[in-house]
């Protein structure tokens, strides 16, 4: 197009603008060319790096990446989170030990009891046993106190008041990240639905795209149009097909992000937890692979 603008410019039938216009254009184009090459190779980069793989060794699956993984299972999606979360889990727990504390703190007072035993090896060497009658080389001796608190100088009130806002604290925190969770759990509904909708828009657009290059290049073959026009509809074309690509990578995180909500993605896409040397399994691993994994 830049060509063509230079020459009708040379005959006359254009300005220094248009062709200005045109080198913009055409400016414009290489700089996001190279936008996205160097995305990819950052990308090769990053992926050699959590794989081990040197970049120059990488394979790609040929198959749709969408197509690999599975479809998500029926039933509630948030209680289906709740129950996968591990932060959950381990506020439950502590949630239960802490009502188990609070319900010691608040009751009767108990008896602090308390037992001592000791021995002591005795020596005849200074004739000891000629002035104890009873006189036993193994000496054992055993104590046992039963102390009932009367005056506990505020300890016990202060001890339950402090283990009930420490139940209240960690029961409010679990109801902030069940929260929480909920509406990310929406909210990745909500982007897997809204990228669905998208893809279908794409391939309407790469149509509609298509069609406008097929009727540029018959307006130009019968002399009703121009190559600048054909080129137009060319590049539109190129950007509708790679809105399309760039829509296919959003569904395809969304569909990896509820996997991982439901807690589905190891099992269903990387396999069981196996048990390493160590005794740990998926559990165990490095937040670099947990990175890659997600």
């Amino acid at each position: 197009m830049l060509e063509r603008a230079q020459e009708r410019q040379a005959a006359g039938r254009s300005t220094e603008f248009d062709v200005e216009q045109a080198r913009l254009t055409l400016a414009r184009a290489r700089l996001h060319a190279l936008d996205l090459e160097t995305d990819r190779e950052f990308d090769r980069l990053e992926l050699s790096r959590l794989t081990g793989v040197p970049p120059d060794r990488l394979s790609f699956p040929a198959q749709d990446p969408l197509a690999a993984l599975p479809d998500l299972p029926e039933g509630d999606t948030v209680e289906a989170a709740q129950a996968a979360d591990p932060e959950l889990r381990a506020s439950a727990r502590s949630i239960k030990l802490l009502d188990e504390a609070a319900r010691m703190a608040t009751g009767a007072a108990a008896p602090v009891i308390q037992a001592e035993a000791q021995y002591a090896r005795l020596s005849r060497m200074n004739e000891f046993d000629s002035y104890y009658s009873r006189f036993q080389i193994n000496d054992w001796s055993v104590g046992v106190v039963v102390a009932l608190p009367l005056w506990g100088g505020g300890r016990g009130p202060d001890l339950a008041a402090r283990t009930a806002a420490g139940l209240a604290r960690r029961q409010n925190e679990r109801r902030t990240r069940a929260d929480a969770l909920a509406i990310k759990v929406q909210r990745a509904a909500w982007d897997a639905e809204r990228a669905r909708a998208a893809t279908q828009l794409g391939r309407e657009a790469v149509a509609a795209a298509e069609e406008g290059v097929r009727l540029a290049r018959a307006r130009a073959a019968e002399g009703r149009g121009d190559e600048d026009a054909v080129d137009s509809r060319a590049i539109a074309l190129a950007e509708a097909r790679e809105e399309m690509a760039r829509t296919l990578v959003a569904r395809f995180a969304a569909r990896v992000e509820r996997l991982a909500l439901r807690g589905d993605l190891e099992n269903d896409v990387l396999g069981p937890a196996q048990a390493a040397p160590g005794g740990e399994g998926l559990a165990g691993r490095a937040p670099s692979d947990t990175r890659l994994m997600r």
